[in-house]
């Protein structure tokens, strides 16, 4: 098992986009079952070492591959992409005004008379954001314009922090 590689080749399938949640799910277990380091409490300290690693790589790949975002992120850095640079998307001014409205609706829920409500409607917005950035950056990546599926990846990035924060605020609602 080669644990440097990418963690399509880890699990067997091909490097893309689309992905079958399922299968991950059942590469996982499998792995798991062949390596898992119970199986080596007899064998000499590198081997269980060795077994521990290939235990954590196996979550860790499968934490990535089963995460839109984490998925994104390293299939840009298959293809050769820096994703730890967020200037490409500080000139797209229309983005930058739409993030700001985001966050003011959010901080403006105290002030609603029914913030439930709002904060439901805003979820239900920026969760079809998002699924439309997801859609955008797998059509992107399909046709090989990786440039802007960079792009897309930094709006991913806040929408994910967005919907963070949406629930940390519905456990505050709740609290009260």
């Amino acid at each position: 098992m080669n644990l440097d590689g990418n963690f399509f080749e880890l699990f067997d399938i091909p490097v893309s986009w689309q992905v079958s949640l399922i299968d991950i799910k059942n590469k996982q277990r499998s792995l798991q079952q062949q390596f898992h380091p119970d199986l080596f409490v007899n064998c000499s300290n590198n081997e269980k070492r060795l077994a521990v690693e290939r235990a954590a790589k196996i979550n860790e790949a499968y934490r990535v591959l089963s995460s839109p975002l984490l998925r994104a992120k390293h299939l840009l850095s298959i293809y050769g992409h820096d994703t730890n640079n967020e200037n490409f998307v500080s000139s797209d001014t229309a983005f930058l005004m739409e993030q700001i409205e985001y966050r003011e609706a959010l901080d403006g829920l105290s002030n609603s008379p029914d913030p439930d409500h709002e904060l439901e409607r805003l979820r239900e917005k920026v969760e079809l954001a998002y699924k439309e950035l997801q859609k955008q950056f797998g059509d992107f990546l399909s046709t090989n314009h990786t440039n802007d599926a960079l792009k897309t990846f930094s709006k991913m990035q806040f929408f994910s922090k967005l919907l963070d924060q949406v629930c940390l605020t519905e456990q505050k609602l709740e609290d009260l």
